[in-house]
């Protein structure tokens, strides 16, 4: 369960914001290597994904073979290694290149009898953005206000869709436990509401993406598959819209949240109002 209360939202910066995205982004692929190469497979590649950490602003690896975990704060653009829940390691990421960096953590792999040559294989993954360059520095100085921000995002989603996965966590299977897939490093949780084994198996995702090709700002999102009849996409809350390009799903966008009048209750009720409407048109 997430813990804490909404941090209100303020900036509506895009061009800071993604500019920090991009920042984020590409740091957290060395916990996706970490994950990837350290951790064993399992058949939904989630031995990969990350979850949030509230008190470090940022996000952890599921375990590594020494019980530890490598996270990223996302506010102070540092990678952190946690023992026993604790910091153990950190670095600062500002000023650094990548080769700096796999530097540092090859050598904390080494030091704790990790395999450092798994950081050099190759992710199941071609980056949509993010520090695709080897050649750039990171920058938390010139984007620490715009990264605060991102890291509110990300706090909010957790809390928000913890609370999905809590009123929905009926019968199974049920919601997955909420976490970041570092490809698109959208945060999420998947309804399933047919076994494995089902044909067109149903499933309703409930997420909060910070900004792709869809959207050039942060977004919730709730989106069905298979793709239901439209006319069963009812009306719903003010503050957000069905979308139909790319993915179908009911969305509610950073302008939008930023002008409501009470953000945290505002996005609740819409993905309460967006869930049960799917649910519906799933005929669930």
């Amino acid at each position: 369960m997430a813990n804490g209360d909404w941090q209100q939202l303020r900036m509506n910066d895009k061009k800071a914001l993604a500019a920090a995205l991009r920042q984020a982004h590409g740091a957290s692929q060395w916990l996706a290597h970490a994950g990837w190469g350290l951790i064993e497979t399992r058949p939904d590649d989630s031995h990969y994904n990350l979850g949030w950490v509230r008190d470090l602003n940022g996000f952890a690896t599921h375990a590594l073979p020494d019980g530890s975990r490598l996270a990223l704060s996302i506010a102070d653009l540092a990678l952190i290694l946690l023992r026993q829940n604790a910091p153990a390691a950190e670095l600062s990421l500002h000023g650094l290149k990548n080769d700096d960096i796999r530097d540092w953590l090859g050598g904390q792999f080494t030091a704790a009898g990790l395999d450092a040559a798994t950081l050099d294989e190759a992710l199941p993954y071609d980056m949509p953005g993010g520090m695709a360059d080897a050649g750039d520095a990171y920058d938390a100085d010139g984007n620490q206000e715009a990264l605060w921000e991102l890291a509110c995002w990300f706090a909010n989603a957790d809390l928000a869709l913890n609370r999905v996965v809590e009123d929905y966590s009926g019968p199974a299977p049920g919601p997955s436990p909420v976490r970041c897939w570092p490809h698109f490093f959208d945060i999420a949780t998947l309804i399933s509401l047919d076994g494995d084994d089902a044909q067109n198996k149903r499933t309703i995702g409930v997420g909060m993406s910070p900004g792709d090709s869809n959207f050039d700002q942060p977004y919730f999102y709730v989106s069905l598959w298979p793709v239901p009849d439209t006319s069963a996409l009812t009306e719903l809350p003010a503050i957000g819209r069905w979308h139909r390009q790319g993915f179908t799903g009911a969305v509610v966008d950073a302008h939008a949240i930023l002008s409501a009048g009470r953000q945290g209750n505002d996005v609740a009720e819409f993905l309460k109002q967006a869930v049960s409407i799917s649910l519906r048109a799933h005929g669930a």
